[in-house]
């Protein structure tokens, strides 16, 4: 291992632990925390997609003709908010779609998990709002497929199963 590819994780790890505000991350640890506990998990990802799509009805999007411009529009959006990047793909018949960088608040391996399901349940709820007012069909489910502390979350909008993805 090069020393850049060491010190290229040491930033990273130091990027990735002062992320959430400092002022906030106890309180944000607590309360998904006692989301989860008090509600459980099914419950907890609801509200929480319910609060993604919230917020996504109040940050409108002007309509984009491209994916492309769509995902400018939406990395825009979250530099502006300090909430990382995104990465659209479009397949034959699926959209993916990538984020990466999204604060998480914690400190051990159970809050930052805890914390990369809570920002993956708000965003499946922003991002289901987003790209139904940019012409998608809202019968097609967008579906988490990877909810990973210290990686990119992944969803899919498609209509087949995600197995096989």
């Amino acid at each position: 291992m090069s020393d850049l590819d060491a010190a290229r994780r040491r930033s990273l790890a130091y990027f990735d632990s002062t992320h959430c505000a400092s002022q906030w991350n106890d309180v944000l640890r607590f309360l998904l925390e006692e989301l989860y506990v008090s509600g459980g998990e099914q419950d907890a990802g609801a509200f929480l997609r319910h609060i993604g799509a919230r917020m996504a009805s109040e940050l409108t999007l002007p309509d984009q003709q491209t994916l492309e411009g769509l995902e400018r529009t939406l990395n825009e959006l979250w530099r502006a908010r300090d909430w990382g990047w995104v990465s659209l793909t479009a397949g034959e018949t699926r959209l993916t779609i990538e984020h990466g960088a999204y604060p998480v608040a914690g400190h051990s391996e159970a809050e930052r998990a805890r914390g990369a399901r809570a920002a993956s349940a708000l965003l499946a709820g922003a991002y289901g709002v987003w790209l139904e007012r940019q012409g998608g069909d809202s019968s097609v489910p967008l579906r988490v497929v990877t909810a990973e502390a210290g990686k990119p979350l992944e969803f899919v909008y498609a209509r087949e199963e995600v197995a096989g993805h």
